[in-house]
């Protein structure tokens, strides 16, 4: 793979941990129980002296592996639990919320890679256009 495709991989995977701890502090019940399911597939153990998200955030590189343990947490929660309408919503709304903003670094930086590619080719957007996109990124990063 080359230098760029990778670093950019690195990038998306830095930029949704970023995202997800943002959610982690919104959501701490939801993302600690996604958090320790995915610990608990790779075998690590939680020292008594850190939390699950500080072993969680320490591999970056498989921020990834969350995704299907929020997917699994909430097909667990709704068929295990005799929720009402309300409830149940909230655990679907809850995770699609993650699940949406951590997927859309990746649209970040492919629009990042966009603007590189037209900076050297000399049809860049202009100081206006960019601001745009720069308020749009860090919109989606809160």
């Amino acid at each position: 793979m080359a230098t760029r495709l990778l670093l950019c991989e690195h990038a998306e995977k830095l930029s949704a941990a970023i995202v997800l701890k943002n959610h982690h502090s919104r959501l701490p019940d939801l993302v600690n129980t996604a958090l320790l399911m995915a610990l608990s597939r790779r075998d690590h153990e939680v020292p008594p002296s850190l939390t699950p998200a500080d072993v969680f955030f320490r591999e970056v590189s498989q921020v990834d592996t969350i995704c299907e343990c929020l997917l699994e947490h909430e097909e667990q929660v709704l068929r295990g639990t005799a929720l009402d309408a309300a409830e149940w919503a909230e655990v679907v709304v809850d995770v699609n919320n993650i699940l949406k903003v951590v997927s859309q670094v990746d649209t970040i930086c492919e629009c990042l890679l966009e603007h590189e590619e037209q900076v050297l080719r000399g049809t860049a957007l202009d100081a206006a256009e960019w601001a745009e996109v720069v308020v749009d990124v860090n919109n989606i990063l809160k």
